[in-house]
């Protein structure tokens, strides 16, 4: 296993000799570099790229919390332990925003703890690199989903509804092409529904907004109205407010769960309630329907991707509801699903008081 590289940053000599010390004892294997000024020190560590940086806070000339901040804004995950020779709490804090992921005073560092202190910093942005990655990859798979992918498609049905349009078209072959067409328009859907996604997946902070929720309901009316109309749906709307959060994401959020309720409603016309209740810190929107409802058993199931309860006969990409938990998360909300007092499925999201927590 190749060495562990750490870059000490301290103009005091005996303080770095210290260092060098605890770690040369130890069995993990480091190799040492090391730097008496500011400057010198975010030298090396573009020349070496070491794995970690032992940085003195009282650094002459410019503080550690600043060389740090200099390091970070060229490799930003650049693991680091702040060490000073007097601690406090503002010294800390500092510290930790600047992207230290450890922080000691001189006089209480064991070799122990250092050794820990340096695994555990390293290990932590080894991560925070590789998550970064896969939100990159997420980004260029949802671009390639909407343009790349979308394309052929595109392609199939144009020249599909041609042929679909011919005279010469036997009907048995005109229903043949009819379903190529159809399969199709549900491939571009499922790419769409991918795509909004994985977006969501990458997305890491919301725009928060005060929100009448009043005019959210009327945009998802509007935006699903053919569907409104050929299902014979109503959409009633009770105690309405506002909250604090995206609007465009929570007329995603609705707009999923009216669809599905629409589309799950097959036996009678659907009607859907969407109501509101003020809790202490925090309100309840409510989407509830008359349709055929979710077993317990599989209402925590639902909201993992492609899981679907029906069958293929009822068109969905099997990601609405994991679109709905993700816009919840966004939010600092949950979501859940209960029984409908009328027999249906009734999915609670619950908002905090104030500002979105975020994802977490």
């Amino acid at each position: 296993m190749p060495p562990i590289r750490v870059l000490i940053i301290d103009d005091s000599e005996d303080d770095r000799e210290t260092l060098r010390r605890m770690l040369s004892r130890s069995s993990a294997g480091y190799q040492l570099m090391e730097a008496d000024t500011g400057d010198e020190g975010v030298r090396l560590f573009h020349a070496f790229q070491p794995h970690c940086v032992l940085l003195d806070y009282s650094l002459p000339g410019r503080n550690g919390v600043a060389v740090l901040e200099d390091i970070r804004r060229t490799h930003p995950y650049a693991a680091a332990v702040m060490l000073t020779g007097q601690g406090s709490e503002k010294v800390a804090v500092g510290s930790m925003k600047a992207g230290a992921q450890d922080y000691f005073t001189k006089d209480t560092v064991s070799r122990d703890a250092l050794e820990r202190a340096i695994s555990n910093a390293v290990g932590r942005q080894e991560l925070a690199a590789r998550l970064e990655q896969h939100r990159q990859s997420l980004e260029i798979f949802s671009r390639a989903m909407a343009h790349d992918l979308q394309e052929p498609l595109r392609t199939i049905r144009s020249f599909g509804g041609m042929i679909l349009d011919s005279s010469s078209l036997s009907d048995d072959d005109r229903s043949l092409m009819g379903h190529v067409l159809k399969a199709a328009a549900n491939m571009e859907q499922l790419i769409a529904a991918i795509t909004r996604y994985t977006r969501l997946e990458s997305q890491g902070d919301i725009v928060s907004d005060e929100v009448l929720m009043a005019d959210i309901v009327r945009q998802v009316k509007d935006s699903l109205l053919n569907q409104i109309e050929a299902g014979e749906a109503v959409i009633r709307e009770h105690g309405l407010t506002t909250v604090r959060g995206d609007g465009q994401l929570l007329v995603q959020y609705l707009q999923n769960l009216v669809s599905n309720a629409i589309r799950y409603c097959v036996s009678t016309p659907p009607v859907i309630d969407i109501s509101m209740i003020d809790l202490e810190g925090a309100a309840e929107l409510r989407v509830a329907d008359n349709g055929p409802g979710i077993p317990e058993t599989f209402r925590n199931e639902i909201f993992r991707p492609f899981k679907r309860l029906v069958g293929r006969d009822v068109e969905g990409s099997g990601l609405g509801l994991a679109i709905c938990r993700r816009i919840a998360e966004l939010h600092g909300a949950t979501i859940r699903c209960e029984e409908a007092p009328g027999g249906g499925a009734l999915f609670i999201l619950t908002l905090p008081a104030g500002e979105p927590a975020g994802p977490g």
